[in-house]
């Protein structure tokens, strides 16, 4: 079967016939066997996709059956909710709303334990509802703002 998988704002048609076994140990949490290698994640639906984690990265993802193009896909998806990955402090934000901004760009910088992250544009867009400011407080998965590409 085949399929358009986006992940972080990259897309990819996949053909398979690999066997895939998920199994689910709690809410939230499976185990997935692929040609013999075992993940851990984590599944959370998102307001546009998942959100999975393996213990050291996260993702945002969206699958489809691929009955169209990657053209059709792409217009069906065409921007991305940006959320904190990690409760912190909003250091600074570097963009305004309407800000054209690239894949990749840094867009708020978030401190956590004394660490700083930023958090980068999983696509090339436009800033809309911009929902943050530097000194507030976010929690974890808390929507920061919307790319629209």
């Amino acid at each position: 079967m085949k399929y358009w998988v986006e992940v972080d704002g990259e897309l990819f048609e996949i053909q398979s016939d690999v066997p895939v076994e998920v199994n689910r140990l709690t809410d939230g949490v499976f185990t997935v066997h692929i040609a013999g290698r075992l993940w851990v994640v984590s599944l959370e639906e998102g307001q546009d996709g998942m959100i999975l984690e393996d213990g050291r990265r996260q993702y945002h993802i969206r699958i489809q059956r691929a009955v169209g193009s990657r053209e059709t896909f792409q217009k069906q998806h065409s921007h991305a909710d940006i959320r904190s990955p990690i409760p912190g402090l909003v250091v600074e934000v570097l963009v305004e709303e309407g800000q054209r901004v690239e894949k990749g760009q840094s867009l708020v910088i978030i401190e956590a334990m004394k660490m700083r992250n930023h958090i980068k544009s999983p696509i090339d867009g436009v800033v809309r509802d911009l929902k943050v400011s530097g000194g507030k407080a976010v929690g974890m998965r808390e929507f920061l703002m919307r790319i629209e590409s």
